[in-house]
């Protein structure tokens, strides 16, 4: 590994140019500082070093690949000889890299205030800079790496906004905005924040952490400060199912000597004194950048959320989604892969959801049926909230219920309070279903629960997601009834992006069968027949 991986001419660049951007005496001392520090450490460590134990290569072998966007805090958090960050992230088995002043594409790594994120991750040019974020593998800080690249894109992305966005106007109560003017507001701020879980949601393969900003010595906007923070750490994610998008409180971390957001004896820890909203460590006198002793109490709390986090994201990875990779086995799967023999299928008395139109013939033709469960359950797997405990789903092929023919696909689930689950079949390819109509499906019992359609993502490998909510007034419980919805019946969930947006049948990917429980919890059986096509 060279010397110039870690410390080369890009961090020189870096620091010359905040040198040349920065007029504050207090600043440009600071700069100067980071300069001859930085020379200091190329003196000592020679041109290059290597890294040939065991336990590095190791360490290489098994890391997960990290980014961070940030300016000059995040610098100062990732230094070793400051927050020292860089290195417990590696100690972790994290290999960091980074960004900073002029990277990427139209020097896009100057722009990361609040009301910059749209640019990075859902507007028309973001394709190609989170290609180049996600293949990113340099050091633009001053922090050095005992560990080589262990190869693939970086798979957890960090992002913050330095702390001059803590300085938010409007009042603290006030609710996103739906378009941008351009104000650093509190309204604006959560707008952003909303329009970016779109993106979010198509790649469950990444993991995005949104790191607040520092707080500022200046009490003015404080309290706005707070409110904002507090409804990313508790609002923001309310309503948002998948654990790839978590929030690191750097904010309160800064605020108070007992002011933490980290984990403690295995739970969650986002504790503060109230009326402290200032920040608690400046790095000296009239300078809002934290100090060192403040970015290592953040690098403590911040190592144990993320390790949580990361865990969680793990856990619930829906690698299926991805379609550069084979199906795993699904878990709580019973195949019965047994064929039976070809028969007339009578089919029993059904009853019609309102909504839904008339009944159709059992037997289609082969290329509209999704799944007759005739030749087992094939396909269908589970994904469901592992961060609650006891949150389970089963399903299993019922040979004595059924619609017609042989089967039915049965689905047992169990849900504590604010939890999901999801039953689902994903197509290994994406298929066109633009000839047909719509999708219908026999069903009896189980309580409400919503139907997922998956739509290939038009500019990547994820999945968009489009839904209805059926709901178990619309049906009798105990008799078989026929739910037919077109195309244009499933939308976008608000979490996702725009309600009013449907369904496109051209990518679709698959489908599945979601259920979710308020603070009450749920539990019920519900079974599933017949899923096919309709024009």
């Amino acid at each position: 590994m060279k010397f110039s991986d870690t410390f080369g001419p890009s961090m020189l660049r870096i620091l010359l140019f905040r040198l040349t951007h920065k007029s504050g005496e207090v600043e440009v001392k600071k700069i100067i500082r980071e300069i001859m520090s930085m020379w200091a450490l190329v003196l000592y460590f020679g041109l290059s070093f290597g890294v040939g134990t065991a336990e590095s290569a190791d360490r290489q072998k098994n890391s997960v690949k990290l980014i961070f966007i940030h300016h000059s805090c995040g610098e100062n958090w990732l230094a070793d000889e400051n927050g020292g960050l860089a290195h417990e992230l590696e100690k972790n088995h994290y290999f960091v890299s980074d960004s900073n002043y002029g990277w990427g594409m139209d020097s896009i790594g100057d722009r990361t205030d609040i009301i910059n994120w749209p640019e990075w991750f859902v507007e028309e040019g973001s394709p190609k800079i989170l290609n180049a974020l996600y293949r990113e593998t340099g050091v633009h800080s001053p922090y050095r790496r005992k560990i080589g690249d262990p190869g693939g894109e970086n798979e957890i992305i960090m992002f913050k906004s330095c702390f001059p966005n803590s300085n938010l106007e409007g009042d603290p109560k006030d609710l996103p905005s739906s378009g941008m003017d351009g104000e650093q507001t509190i309204a604006n701020s959560k707008g952003v924040y909303n329009r970016l879980l779109k993106y979010f949601a198509s790649r469950p393969d990444k993991l995005f952490i949104a790191v607040t900003a520092p707080p500022v010595t200046d009490s003015r906007c404080a309290k706005n400060a707070r409110a904002f923070n507090l409804w990313l750490v508790h609002d923001w994610l309310r309503n948002y199912p998948p654990k790839n998008v978590a929030v690191f409180d750097l904010f309160n971390v800064l605020t108070g000597k007992d002011n933490h957001h980290r984990v403690k004896n295995g739970k969650i820890e986002h504790v503060y004194s109230t009326g402290r909203n200032t920040l608690y460590y400046p790095a000296g006198s009239g300078d809002d950048h934290p100090s060192a002793e403040g970015n290592r109490k953040a690098t403590v709390d911040f190592i144990s959320l993320l390790n949580h986090y990361h865990g969680e994201w793990r856990a619930s990875k829906p690698e299926p989604l991805r379609t550069s990779q084979s199906l795993p086995e699904p878990h709580n799967r019973r195949d019965a892969r047994e064929k039976t023999p070809e028969k007339k299928v009578v089919v029993p008395e059904v009853a019609t959801d309102k909504n839904i139109g008339k009944k159709y013939d059992h037997t289609p033709a082969a290329d509209n049926m999704i799944d007759d469960f005739e030749e087992g359950l094939t396909g269908w797997e589970v994904f469901k909230d592992d961060s609650k405990s006891g949150t389970s789903l089963g399903f299993a092929l019922n040979k004595s219920d059924k619609a017609g023919g042989t089967g039915s696909l049965s689905i047992q689930y169990h849900l504590p309070p604010q939890s999901w689950a999801t039953c689902a079949k994903v197509f290994s390819e994406s298929r066109s279903l633009k000839s047909w109509n719509g999708i219908s499906f026999k069903v009896k019992g189980g309580g409400d629960f919503h139907v997922f359609l998956y739509e290939k993502e038009q500019n990547g490998d994820g999945l968009l997601i489009f839904e209805r909510k059926l709901r178990h007034v619309d049906r009798k419980p105990d008799v078989w009834t026929e739910i037919r919805t077109p195309w244009k019946e499933f939308r976008q969930p608000e979490w996702q992006g725009d309600p009013s947006v449907t369904f496109k049948p051209e990518e679709a990917k698959g489908l599945a069968f979601h259920f979710t429980s308020t603070t009450e919890g749920e539990k019920g059986e519900v079974h599933i027949d017949d899923v096919m096509l309709f024009k």
